[in-house]
């Protein structure tokens, strides 16, 4: 008897594993321009592994998807907005800073892309933003816990 319950559970566990397998070589050439946009964002990326990732992801969605989310949009749709939100978080936005500079290009401050994001639009038209990557060095201790400074030292040297 203890077999026969297991049953149902183990086809439906069997039934997604195809289901991620059928998405995943439907989306692959998707999978494939996110992943490779997300390189040339961040060098350190591996597109193995960011392929393994997106496999996780779509294992993730499928079984979000079942849950709850089946009427309200397509299956694709729900995956690649899943797989966009999973990579957003692995790239981790936070190592992006934003340098703002006046008109006359004197550098203003540099912000953390969440807080670029919240404050844009109160922003002055007549100022200059560059982006740059910020790789922390989680080795060395901050004080004070901002490491904005300790890059913009670090260039300086």
């Amino acid at each position: 008897m203890n077999g026969k319950r297991n049953r149902p559970k183990a086809t439906e566990e069997k039934d997604s594993w195809r289901d991620v397998q059928i998405l995943y070589e439907r989306m692959e050439p998707a999978i494939n321009k996110l992943a490779r946009r997300l390189m040339r964002f961040d060098d350190t990326l591996d597109f193995e592994d960011l392929k393994q990732q997106a496999w996780m992801a779509l294992k993730a969605a499928v079984t979000k998807y079942r849950k709850g989310k089946g009427g309200q949009m397509k299956l694709e749709t729900y995956a690649y907005w899943y797989l966009q939100k999973h990579f957003h978080l692995a790239v981790d936005v936070d190592r992006v800073i934003y340098d703002i500079y006046d008109r006359n290009g004197n550098h203003v401050e540099s912000l953390r892309a969440r807080e670029y994001t919240r404050r844009k639009k109160d922003m002055p038209p007549a100022h200059t933003v560059r982006s740059r990557r910020a790789f922390v060095d989680l080795t060395r201790k901050d004080t004070d816990g901002d490491w904005i400074e300790n890059v913009a030292a670090d260039k300086a040297d």
